[in-house]
């Protein structure tokens, strides 16, 4: 990771993560656009059940990608949206933050034959990840659900398909 900005360009490769809000504080942000900075401390991963409020058809795609439980953080987020109500969620990378809208999405898809959903993310790699993780998510439902990437590299026919059938369209 590079800086470059007032003075030229410095290496914060090396830097701690406190040490890189300094150099931020100290530098870019020494005119006050850093105005608030919090350390919050890590805490153990909570699990918890399975919701009994999802189907048997979203409780058995979790198990056959080989969960059988969720992070707590997982839970109450499906839960929410579930029940109608806006989510946001901010974990760490990797921390299983698609499981909090994969999962209502594909219980309302699997539930209501005239529910669709847009995925947009901000790159193509993401995509085609996201792509790659639904798609085993729904693995036996493909014929009811048809989802794909829409983007440049989509074949004509498969758009024209997207356009007029995709019930789980994904692009960036």
């Amino acid at each position: 990771f590079e800086l470059i900005g007032s003075g030229g360009t410095e290496d914060t490769k090396s830097l701690l993560p406190l040490e890189m809000v300094e150099h931020l504080r100290n530098g870019f942000g020494s005119k006050g656009q850093i105005v608030h900075v919090e350390d919050i401390k890590a805490r153990k991963a909570a699990f918890v059940e399975i919701p009994d409020e999802l189907s048997e058809i979203t409780k058995a795609a979790l198990k056959r990608i080989g969960i059988n439980r969720l992070y707590s953080h997982q839970a109450e987020s499906i839960s929410a949206a579930l029940s109608g109500k806006n989510v946001a969620v901010a974990t760490m990378t990797s921390s299983g933050k698609s499981l909090c809208y994969n999962v209502p999405v594909f219980e309302e898809l699997t539930k209501d034959t005239d529910a669709c959903a847009l995925y947009l993310f901000p790159t193509k790699a993401l995509a085609q990840d996201q792509y790659r993780a639904l798609s085993d998510l729904i693995k036996g439902y493909e014929a009811s659900i048809h989802m794909g990437v829409y983007d440049g590299d989509t074949p004509y026919k498969d758009r024209t398909r997207l356009r007029n059938h995709g019930r789980l369209v994904i692009s960036y």
